[in-house]
């Protein structure tokens, strides 16, 4: 599963569909199909980006360690990333919808 979800992350990121980063994130929230993250984030953070995903009724999904998810898309650590495409995100939360109710986890939306 972690797998498969990495290298949905990093497709999308060849097909410049990732917004890295929390200025990118905030600054185009609009557009945005699914916001991914950190498990590493700071409470702060988290409670911005839940609020804003309730605003702008955008899922939310909770994946890795910031080096993980900058790993995954070539870029240094990230605590955010935004999926603009409405297909990648679907896929992504298929594959989280999936794990979820396998291992338990954190996934708003």
């Amino acid at each position: 599963m972690e797998t498969k979800i990495k290298g949905l992350l990093g497709l999308a990121q060849r097909a410049n569909k990732v917004y890295a980063g929390d200025y990118l994130c905030r600054k185009n929230m609009r557009s945005i199909a699914l916001l991914v993250l950190s498990t590493e984030a700071s409470p702060r953070m988290q409670k911005e980006y839940n609020f804003a995903a309730v605003k702008f009724n955008i899922p939310l999904i909770y994946w890795s360690s910031k080096y993980e998810m900058g790993k995954t898309i070539g870029k240094t650590e990230k605590s955010v990333l935004g999926i603009s495409d409405n297909g990648f995100a679907k896929q992504i939360l298929t594959l989280t919808d999936e794990d979820v109710k396998e291992n338990g986890g954190g996934f708003i939306g």
